[in-house]
């Protein structure tokens, strides 16, 4: 990895970790106020930031991720999929995964842990279902 891609990583490793904090504190207001445009909308930046961040920087993990995540939540922020206390554990869920994904790329690793992978396509599948009109319960 080149030295200016290394610094721009390290950057996106921070960021990403503060827009992750961003995202919890807003999916926890959710649960209070889930009509809250302005939370919502808080939280689609969050991850529309991170997924597009992590393809600059080339965390294809996290990019690849966060785009069903970030799909999801563009609907709840058109209104064509309501927010549901079930929709914020699930997005809670990919927080913490997005999370996860972001200290393996701290840590440089590549091969992402069989059990990581299999608990990310759980929660993509979780995410395509309200995607494709089906409840993700």
């Amino acid at each position: 990895m080149d030295i200016e891609l290394s610094g721009a990583r390290k950057t996106f490793i921070v960021e990403s970790r503060e827009l992750l904090q961003e995202m919890e504190a807003a999916l926890l207001s959710l649960e209070k106020s889930p009509e809250d445009s302005d939370t919502i909308n808080s939280l689609f930046r969050s991850i529309h930031t991170i997924k597009g961040s992590s393809g600059i920087v080339e965390v294809v993990s996290v990019e690849r991720f966060s785009h069903a995540a970030e799909s999801l939540l563009s609907k709840v922020r058109d209104g064509t999929i309501k927010i549901t206390a079930h929709i914020i554990e699930l997005l809670l869920a990919c927080r913490d995964h997005i999370a996860n994904l972001v200290d393996l790329a701290e840590a440089e690793i590549d091969d992402i842990p069989k059990d990581t992978l299999k608990r990310g396509d759980a929660l993509t599948s979780a995410l395509n279902a309200y995607l494709n009109g089906r409840d993700g319960g």
